[in-house]
């Protein structure tokens, strides 16, 4: 009954009554498996891992024919290694981010305008505010629509005041096309950065996928 009566508090996540009938139950008859499984399972889920893994290792050296037990030893075992290994992908997301971030570096979406001189363009961000570009070559490729660079903010008073009184517009942002190597250096970080959210997506999926 203290086992039926803990499945039920389980169901209801009332993890502190469940630990209190499973440890009824194991009063009574203290090799009862399913009172250690759901023991065990209701401490995991106040976040005393360390309680539980004891409980079925303890367990299962008294009785190793206990089946369950050593599932869910194993089980754990098993979901503690997957969580070492989020967090450690989360911890290298992490710092990839913080470096790109410290980088400076924006992907941008532009409209050419009009060539200002060489190297330096006039062009319409996306949200339709002008803007400054300087290029890495004296000519942009030729290009209808939008055109696709990785760029970092750039400052030239005097361009930017010639341009200010053109479009009489309050700011005038100015950015500075990065070189190539700085590119290939990014998109390397950026592409890192997407095996890393995939990997935190698998290992996120294993921890929340239903035991056998």
């Amino acid at each position: 009954p203290y086992v039926k009566l803990g499945n039920a508090f389980m169901v209801s996540k009332d993890y502190k009554n469940a630990i209190k009938s499973y440890r009824m139950a194991l009063q009574k008859r203290n090799s009862h498996e399913d009172a250690i499984i759901g023991l065990s399972d209701a401490y995991i889920k106040t976040g005393h891992v360390d309680t539980a893994r004891k409980l079925l290792v303890k367990a299962n050296a008294a009785s190793p024919e206990f089946v369950k037990v050593r599932r869910a030893l194993a089980e754990l075992e098993r979901g503690e290694k997957v969580q070492l290994q989020l967090d450690q992908a989360r911890r290298e997301f992490k710092t990839l981010s913080e470096q790109m971030e410290l980088s400076g570096v924006v992907p941008l979406e532009v409209s050419v305008i009009a060539r200002v001189r060489p190297h330096l363009y006039e062009v319409r961000l996306p949200s339709g505010k002008h803007a400054l570009l300087r290029t890495e070559t004296p000519k942009l490729a030729e290009t209808d629509g939008s055109l696709s660079v990785l760029a970092t903010r750039h400052a030239d008073a005097r361009v930017q005041a010639e341009l200010k009184k053109k479009t009489d517009a309050e700011d005038v942002p100015y950015f500075r096309q990065i070189s190539e190597r700085d590119q290939l250096a990014f998109e390397n970080m950026r592409f890192k950065q997407e095996q890393k959210k995939r990997l935190i997506a698998q290992f996120e999926r294993q921890l929340a996928a239903p035991t056998n």
